[in-house]
């Protein structure tokens, strides 16, 4: 335990008293020492971080033809200190026939057919759920994590 040593003296006598410092001061010398505990701006995205990307990216291209149902991230890990690869699996509601990828987009089926397409899109139709497992990347900047190709 840390202990605050005064020193007193006076014509007739030198005095050493030992004072306990205070919880408080304690505490706040912790706090100061450790910058590193709380939040900051290198913590990894998170699950409802990603949820609202991922709702965004749907709402961009593919909102006429899927629903987000579920979402939740599985795994993640750094790449190379300035990326973050999150790993989920999500829930997709069909609304109406079309394309969807392995990363979660959807298209409407071209009239040449899904053959047509050079990608790996699959036809699903409509009130069918689809389960998707997939990643997206992150991107560190000075202002946070943000995700890449937004």
């Amino acid at each position: 335990m840390i202990f605050n040593v005064r020193l007193t003296s006076t014509p007739s006598h030198t005095k050493f008293t030992i004072m306990r410092p205070n919880r408080l001061f304690l505490i706040l010398l912790a706090v100061a020492a450790f910058p590193s505990c709380g939040p900051s701006e290198s913590s990894k995205p998170t699950e409802a971080d990603s949820k609202a990307a991922f709702e965004r990216s749907i709402e961009k291209i593919s909102k006429d033809f899927i629903k987000l149902r579920s979402f939740t991230k599985t795994n993640g890990q750094d790449v190379m200190g300035s990326m973050y690869s999150l790993k989920f699996e999500a829930e997709l509601e069909v609304l109406s026939d079309c394309l969807i990828n392995d990363r979660g987009l959807a298209i409407p089926i071209p009239a040449r057919g899904p053959d047509s397409l050079d990608f790996d899109w699959k036809p699903h139709k409509k009130g069918e759920t689809v389960k998707l497992q997939s990643s997206m990347l992150w991107n560190k900047t000075e202002k946070g994590w943000k995700p890449d190709k937004e």
